[in-house]
């Protein structure tokens, strides 16, 4: 199986149709679960405009150091990430 999968290309930003493809994916299945189990999504994980607008209120740049407390998903570090490569810094 391991064979298999190692055929397709890496699964990197620039091999999908829009970016953090992967984020996109894996937050819809959390809905998804959310939902099936009777609860909103809120409850699992922070909604991505949520996540989205804390960022832009911290306005990370480049150098600084990031810290998720609660690093379930990543989220706040994605979009740091996100949010510093569109004001046209760099990320380490």
């Amino acid at each position: 199986m391991i064979d298999h999968f190692n055929k397709f290309p890496p699964l990197i930003n620039e091999n999908f149709e829009f970016p953090d493809l992967l984020g996109a994916a894996y937050e819809y299945l959390l809905k998804h679960f959310a939902d099936e189990s009777g609860k909103k999504g809120g409850q699992f994980y922070t909604p991505n405009t949520v996540v989205r607008l804390l960022v832009q209120l911290l306005r990370p740049q480049e150098g600084m150091s990031i810290y998720d407390p609660t690093a379930g998903s990543g989220g706040m570090l994605i979009q740091s990430h996100s949010y510093i490569t569109e004001q046209g810094q760099k990320c380490k």
